[in-house]
């Protein structure tokens, strides 16, 4: 089973997990110019937010592959309850949800490559209906991203507004540039040219798309320089900045903050370790002190939450249900309120766990999933 190149996201709200190491993260950027308007274009604040409904019933959500080319997205209410699930036509790995405001419809997107061009398709968990989204009026919306270098989509997502919203990222590492009024560099785009910001760094250009009667708009265009000649922060567009971030992000900046002396040393006296320097971290949750182990990876230096997990109660380590420490184990954890998901990766193993830390009890395991995290919460924006 390849790793999920979606399970490199920060837990900013909800995620996708991916396999035993995440992509690197997007090149950053070193300078940035914004783009022209286009015509006709409105910004991404212009519609009003959508009035919130009530919080709806914690969920668990996960991708389960049924095939090699199909994946079934299963929601479960919890604490218990009957389970919901949808198939589409997609590899669970290389596919990246997002829901809309209130959290009842979903978008999955899948970006395709060498097995065809990227497809996605909008959910609806109350009817289950799972309607195609069509992608083929965007820039990379009818080939693949693999080959000859063209804009490629590099995300999909609803807005705050509960609009499809489509990033494009176009690099130009093997392509001349254009020579713009001013006599700078440019690069020309639908009719616009788009000067290219002074300085060092491949020039590429990030523009935002919105899903409106119909048909795809641009919104939004900049031009920027990265680091990199494979990847392109399209952290540059305001439209990003508004986005939802829904995936769970495995590495990177670990959750918690590191254990006190008297945590460490009981920690310490408990385990004998001799894996990949790192150091004790605690999450703080309703029920209670957790510790778990911080380590860095050998090879790259990046940061991920490995065992051992343990609660701490009356100063001693306690076991916590369901869990089992596993050699060079990748995990993940979310809160919302007394739930918290562990998302535990041992080579091709995966598996769910969703604890009440009030009760210390295991509440769901879901083992041979692809992807899990917390159903996302209804925006109060």
């Amino acid at each position: 089973m390849r790793p999920s190149r979606w399970l490199h996201a920060p837990l900013t709200a909800a995620l996708v997990l991916t396999g035993c190491k995440s992509n690197p993260p997007a090149a950053s950027s070193t300078g940035s110019a914004t783009a022209p308007t286009p015509p006709g274009a409105s910004t991404a604040s212009a519609a009003p937010a959508p009035t919130p409904r009530a919080a709806a019933t914690p969920a668990l959500w996960y991708f389960r592959p049924v095939d090699t080319q199909v994946c079934e997205w299963v929601k479960q209410p919890l604490p218990s309850g009957e389970r919901t699930s949808v198939t589409f036509n997609a590899e669970c790995n290389e596919s990246q949800p997002s829901w809309n405001p209130d959290g009842g419809e979903g978008l999955v997107f899948s970006p395709g490559g060498s097995d065809g061009p990227p497809r996605a398709w909008r959910v609806d968990f109350t009817s289950k209906r799972v309607t195609p989204l069509e992608l083929g009026g965007l820039p990379g919306g009818k080939t693949a991203t693999a080959g000859a270098e063209q804009p490629s989509i590099n995300r999909l997502a609803f807005d705050l507004q509960g609009r499809p919203v489509a990033i494009i990222s176009d690099l130009h590492a093997r392509r001349a540039l254009d020579k713009g009024p001013d006599s700078r560099r440019a690069i020309t785009f639908e009719g616009q040219s788009y000067p290219v910001p002074q300085g060092k760094g491949t020039p590429g250009l990030a523009v935002a798309y919105r899903w409106e009667d119909g048909g795809w708009k641009n919104v939004e265009a900049k031009t920027t320089l990265s680091d990199s000649e494979d990847s392109l922060d399209t952290r540059v567009l305001d439209t990003v900045k508004t986005l939802p971030e829904q995936t769970l992000m495995m590495f990177g900046e670990l959750p918690g903050q590191d254990a006190p002396p008297a945590v460490v040393s009981t920690m310490d006296a408990a385990f004998a370790l001799e894996a990949a320097p790192g150091r004790w971290r605690v999450l703080t949750t309703p029920g209670g002190p957790l510790v778990y182990r911080g380590v860095s990876d050998p090879e790259d230096g990046s940061l991920h939450a490995s065992s051992p997990v343990r609660w701490v109660q009356e100063d001693k380590p306690v076991a916590v249900e369901g869990l089992t420490a596993v050699e060079d184990e990748r995990l993940g954890f979310q809160q919302r309120g007394p739930l918290l998901l562990v998302f535990s990766l041992a080579g091709d193993a995966r598996a769910a766990h969703v604890l009440d830390t009030r009760t210390k009890k295991q509440l769901v395991q879901i083992k041979d999933i692809e992807s899990a995290a917390l159903w996302p919460e209804p925006s109060k924006e």
